[in-house]
């Protein structure tokens, strides 16, 4: 087997995904590019000549078929060239083989046009992706061939044409909807990033309210602290003022009660001794009472120290009493 010659093209609009700003979801385009393959064993020069110019024709009428269309792009056969040199493919690879995966991203289909002579050729369009044969046509070289091609594009390649402009359809319709459902989920992620930032602008808000509110709460709570402890401190002045000036009403009825115990108490010790001199000792009321005196005059003493003025008032009201009933016993 010998390999003739290379020839083909390609859709641009792989090159634009390279080369050039991404296109938007409506400018989606399905890529093609074309290689012609001659499987023949002939050594015959008139014969190869007449296979190549065939494989031309063939390539032309394809090409222009599938441009008029509008569905497919072609490119010159130098960036044809230009990718398989950049992919490291050979120009006579095996097209049922893994190789083409090579062009996956870069071209959607080749058109793959096979002669092995001059009078029939066999017309391949392969998904570059699965590396499925998607239309299978043969091309019989017509009897009449260059009266024909006065007239039009062979038969063979009008129904190839047709048959690769549906499957191209289909397949710009699948691009177009991967990449609406991708723009639709590139927008629906960015919705929820735009509602999970403002939420977190909400969250953010609420935190610094809530910390602005607890601050002023707490400054309020220190001012009514301090405004309580200054109305504590003044209502404890004024009544330290006024017990002071009570106690100083009070103190000389109890430094005379205070002295008349004194005196009460130094009589009735030496009434004790004189009558235990004699025999004889104190009447139980009387020491009783005088016990009784000195156990009050002791409490109006604490009284009188912790600046009690009421409670000292009654104490010495009834030290009093005590210390007249003492008097009678003399």
């Amino acid at each position: 087997m010998k390999t003739l010659y290379i020839s083909g093209s390609i859709l641009a609009s792989v090159l634009f995904l390279t080369l050039a700003p991404p296109i938007r979801a409506q400018e989606v385009r399905v890529t093609a590019g074309t290689l012609l393959k001659y499987d023949g064993l002939s050594n015959e020069a008139q014969e190869l000549q007449e296979t190549k110019e065939y494989l031309d024709t063939l390539e032309s009428q394809i090409a222009a078929g599938l441009i008029d269309s509008s569905e497919i792009e072609y490119v010159d056969k130098g960036n044809l060239r230009s990718i398989f040199s950049e992919l490291n493919l050979s120009d006579g690879m095996d097209t049922s083989s893994g190789a083409l995966s090579g062009l996956v991203g870069r071209l959607d289909f080749l058109v793959v046009i096979t002669a092995s002579n001059s009078t029939l050729a066999r017309l391949r369009l392969i998904d570059v992706q699965s590396g499925a044969v998607k239309s299978l046509v043969p091309c019989p070289k017509p009897s009449r061939f260059s009266i024909l091609l006065s007239s039009g594009p062979l038969p063979c390649i009008s129904s190839f044409v047709d048959n690769a402009v549906t499957i191209a359809k289909a397949r710009r319709a699948a691009k177009q909807d991967r990449l609406q459902k991708l723009a639709a989920a590139r927008e629906e992620n960015r919705r929820q990033q735009a509602e999970q930032q403002q939420e977190n602008e909400r969250k953010q808000a609420e935190a610094e309210r809530v910390a602005a509110d607890n601050e002023r709460l707490a400054e309020e709570r220190r001012a009514e602290n301090q405004r309580l402890a200054e109305e504590q401190r003044v209502r404890s002045a004024q009544e330290q003022s006024r017990l002071a000036s009570a106690i100083r009403e009070i103190t000389p009825r109890y430094d005379d009660l205070m002295s008349q115990v004194s005196a009460q108490v130094s009589f009735w010790e030496n009434m004790k001794s004189q009558l235990r001199a004699a025999g004889h000792s104190l009447r139980p009321e009387v020491q009783s009472l005088l016990t009784a005196t000195q156990t009050k005059s002791n409490r109006c003493s604490t009284q009188f120290s912790g600046q009690q003025p009421e409670q000292l008032s009654t104490c010495l009201d009834q030290l009093e009493k005590q210390l007249a009933a003492l008097e009678q016993y003399k």
